[in-house]
């Protein structure tokens, strides 16, 4: 069974519950990190090229591209990143916002699943009818 987004956001929001030190240069940077990371990746698919190709178009190589890509990979510098941008024919743009962390109680999480699993059930009986299937 793979997490959904929403529960993983609820995880930590319940792990770093109270906690001063909240949120870590640690995890902003892996944030950063693999957020660009996927907007890269992204780029890259529909440029329709391989690691190969965008490591060629980089000078580095296809196991370095696919390191940077991977979102895992904290050696990642802006160096890196601006080398795979202007391969891939882009710019980069940075955002900087304040970070909202929402407490929920146990009846807000309560009302939220249910709220996403009616959600979840509503498209599955969509997706049904539109499949000829009712």
């Amino acid at each position: 069974m793979s997490s959904s987004r929403s529960d993983i956001k609820a995880y930590v929001q319940e792990r770093t519950k109270d906690r001063r030190d909240w949120p870590s240069e640690r995890y902003l940077a892996i944030r950063v990190a693999s957020r660009v990371a996927a907007q890269l990746d992204k780029l890259r698919e529909r440029r329709g090229l391989s690691y190969a190709a965008l490591a060629s178009r980089a000078g580095t190589s296809k196991a370095q591209v696919i390191r940077l890509l991977s979102g895992t990979y904290d050696g990642m510098t802006t160096k890196s990143i601006a080398k795979l941008a202007s391969a891939l024919g882009s710019e980069i743009d940075v955002r900087v916002r304040p970070i909202e962390i929402v407490r929920t109680t146990p009846s807000m999480r309560t009302a939220l699943v249910t709220a996403r699993r009616r959600a979840l059930n509503s498209g599955r009986r969509a997706a049904k009818r539109v499949g000829g299937r009712r």
